[in-house]
């Protein structure tokens, strides 16, 4: 990762910059991808984030944490629920979901009871949960299942039908 190594010492791990100088000391159990100036890191079980001089920024208090996106939001799980925090810490989209993808364009899939649905990066829905499967395939499109046993179509943001649901697979959008 431009100029910083991962190492592992007696089964913790941290991250080294190419003088061999510890950025991030090695006493996390799992140490993550630098997205957006942070790194995800993992102690007992518990999830936080360290910044690229390897101050903790973000306590090791969730029970699971998705790296940060363009968008500067990352996921995280308080107990059951999923949620979204900012690269300070703040919880910004309160836990209240059962499963949530990271943001990508302005816009995340969230799963409330067995459905899912897509929220703005204001926690507000702009399509309701009423998806039995959802992805983000591209371009502000998503594939999308009515039923668990219906065929795949695609829908742009604002839930209107792009593509009629009649594929057993869609893969994501490659140059347009």
């Amino acid at each position: 990762e431009d100029g910083y190594a991962h190492v592992s010492k007696k089964g913790e791990e941290g991250v080294i910059n190419t003088k061999g100088k510890v950025v991030v000391d090695t006493d996390y159990d799992d140490v993550g991808t630098l997205t957006e100036g942070l790194y995800r890191v993992q102690k007992n079980d518990e999830y936080g984030f360290v910044n690229e001089k390897g101050k903790e920024v973000i306590d090791t208090d969730y029970d699971y944490a998705g790296y940060f996106t363009e968008d500067g939001l990352a996921v995280i799980r308080d107990g059951d629920e999923y949620g979204y925090i900012n690269k300070k810490g703040k919880v910004v989209i309160k836990a209240d979901f059962d499963d949530a993808e990271g943001f990508a364009d302005g816009y995340a899939i969230v799963k409330d009871g067995d459905e899912y649905g897509l929220i703005n990066k204001k926690g507000k829905f702009v399509i309701k949960p009423e998806y039995s499967d959802m992805d983000y395939i591209g371009e502000g499109l998503y594939a999308v299942k009515k039923d668990a046993d219906d065929e795949w179509g695609i829908v742009n943001r604002k839930n209107k039908e792009v593509v009629k649901a009649d594929y057993s697979n869609i893969g994501t959008i490659n140059h347009g």
